[in-house]
């Protein structure tokens, strides 16, 4: 439970400007997601002129490039809870956020934004936010029917991270601009490595 804010007859709201968790979470899966563009560039540039060489291309940037990727997808998923979450912390009164905080990240999405500004988010935005939550659970919860590393093959790479790894940052990239523009409070800057101004009381 948080901390109940102050009564307003006590000393006036501080602003300071800092970068908050989900801006460094962010940080680090763009710059995971740099890695992962270093590792594929590499690979288009080695010699593939015969067979051998390409698959010794392949065996080495390939699956570093879907580290890389998994390690951006799993954290902008980090990114977009704790920035949900403090959006909510910082507009919600302690009882209201108490009651919500525990919902799933997905529908905190949706949620929120209602209940901060009577507003959703688009459906399209919903979705992007949604497709990186069912990435990052991929990652995150493996299934005991995948009995061989063919099952799990089949399960999951339908599309490698490497592959996927851009399109899930650009979604929530998308999905804060889109609360941005139904609440005009909301700070963007962390999106590209700069701070956030927050009220701290």
């Amino acid at each position: 439970m948080r901390k109940k804010k102050p009564s307003s007859d006590g000393p006036a709201s501080e602003v300071k400007t800092f970068q908050p968790k989900h801006g460094k979470l962010f940080l680090i899966a763009r710059e995971a997601a740099a890695s992962c563009e270093q590792q594929l560039t590499s690979w288009e540039q080695a010699d593939k002129s015969e067979t051998i060489k390409h698959l010794t291309a392949s065996a080495t940037f390939i699956p570093r490039a879907n580290d890389s990727a998994t390690i951006a997808i799993t954290f902008a998923a980090f990114a977009a809870e704790s920035f949900m979450n403090a959006y909510a912390a910082e507009h919600l009164d302690d009882v209201l956020f108490d009651l919500v905080e525990r919902t799933p990240t997905e529908a905190k999405w949706r949620l929120f934004p209602l209940l901060v500004v009577g507003k959703e988010l688009a459906e399209p935005e919903r979705r992007g936010i949604k497709a990186l939550f069912d990435a990052r659970n991929q990652f995150a919860h493996s299934k005991p029917r995948w009995r061989t590393f063919e099952a799990w093959e089949r399960a999951t790479l339908d599309k490698p991270p490497y592959l996927a790894m851009n399109e899930h940052l650009r979604a929530l990239r998308a999905a804060v601009l889109a609360l941005q523009a139904l609440d005009p409070r909301v700070d963007v800057r962390w999106l590209d490595g700069g701070p956030t101004v927050m009220k701290i009381r």
